[in-house]
């Protein structure tokens, strides 16, 4: 294992630094995939993108991160998977909506599995989950595609929070000039920013439900013939092109057959669709002293901080993956150079740092 690991050291040190050749990637993404090195690839390379982009201004904090983004994972991510950095102004400073997944290492995961995936389908072997395998689709370069388990942030405002395997996409050309469209497959949470002068679309193969402003879960998994449509919250109109099945009101269900274009509309409550999401913790621009409260809710553990002025530092971060709380304040930890400890019976976090966040 000692040797492993200093051979790991050495590939990932060539990657981080942009020397690695292709066959090294390739055995750095094997051993990515097999898990052994999971810990250490999360602290190197959280603390990789903290010296890339630690203290910038707001003016030049976009130019850092979509730099370290160009540099060192585009090249590995499928051309058809596009990753954007949504940023939101906040006083002088300016958060990243990809915090979350950068912090986690999800980009470089992603890469090593798609490489696996593609690796595996060229020698003619099954790939790691049947989940990756979906029918290729001609590329579109203004196609924004979003993947699997996490929260993404519309360029209208709105929010969507994919479950596992599904998938999102829109055209980022058309998006929010006459409407608002979007596609998915899968699984997924829609909290949808009001716009009466555009609607909001999403299409789950022939199924459209359209919305003005709302929040709404849609499931719609591959190779199912049914479409469920549940609302949390305001109205929503569920049909296809040529007809309207019903209006839905919160707490009320449609579940259409698509192959017979048959539907059954009954009441139910939002919080049984959107069971899926219980244990997710997510943190959307919101400050650490709310976010402190939430950990509280999920771990039992009390978190104080020495300065109160700690306490408004903002945070957007999305935790969906059943995360230790000491994941959850390393993260935090390293975004905002906090330091962080437990009193001696572990019943309490206290925070500390000498930032300040104004």
């Amino acid at each position: 294992m000692e040797n492993g690991q200093a051979e790991f050291d050495k590939l990932l040190r060539r990657y981080l630094d942009g020397t690695s050749s292709k066959a090294g990637r390739k055995q750095l993404y094997e051993l990515i995939v097999s898990g052994d090195f999971d810990a250490q690839i999360e602290r190197d390379v959280l603390n990789s993108l903290k010296n890339e982009i630690d203290h910038p201004d707001s003016a030049s904090e976009a130019a850092r991160m979509n730099k370290l983004y160009e540099e060192k994972i585009k090249s590995e991510i499928s051309q058809t998977t596009t990753v954007h950095f949504q940023k939101k102004e906040a006083g002088s400073q300016t958060f990243f909506r990809f915090w979350a997944i950068a912090a986690s290492f999800t980009a470089m995961a992603v890469a090593a599995g798609l490489w696996y995936t593609s690796f595996s389908s060229e020698r003619g072997t099954p790939p790691l989950s049947a989940q990756t395998e979906r029918p290729a689709s001609a590329p579109q370069a203004s196609l924004t595609r979003f993947l699997d388990k996490q929260l993404v942030h519309l360029p209208d405002g709105s929010t969507v929070l994919l479950n596992d395997g599904a998938e999102l996409t829109y055209d980022n050309d058309s998006f929010g000039k006459a409407a608002r469209e979007v596609n998915l497959q899968g699984e997924a949470f829609f909290d949808i920013r009001h716009d009466p002068a555009r609607v909001f679309v999403v299409k789950s193969g022939e199924v459209k439900t359209t919305v003005l402003g709302t929040a709404f879960n849609i499931k719609s998994l591959p190779g199912n013939n049914e479409v469920q449509v549940t609302v949390a919250r305001g109205k929503v109109s569920v049909g296809t092109g040529s007809r309207t099945y019903d209006l839905l009101l919160p707490d009320q269900q449609l579940t259409i057959n698509t192959a017979n274009n048959t539907y059954l509309k009954k009441d139910l409550k939002s919080s049984v669709a959107t069971e899926w999401q219980k244990g997710f913790l997510i943190f959307d621009d919101i400050a650490v002293g709310a976010a402190a409260e939430k950990l509280y809710q999920k771990f039992g553990v009390k978190v104080s901080f020495k300065k109160e002025m700690l306490k408004d530092c903002p945070i957007t971060a999305s935790f969906l993956y059943n995360e230790s709380l000491d994941h959850i304040l390393e993260v935090i930890s390293t975004i905002h150079d906090f330091r962080y400890s437990y009193v001696s019976d572990g019943s309490e976090v206290v925070i500390d740092g000498d930032r300040t966040c104004n």
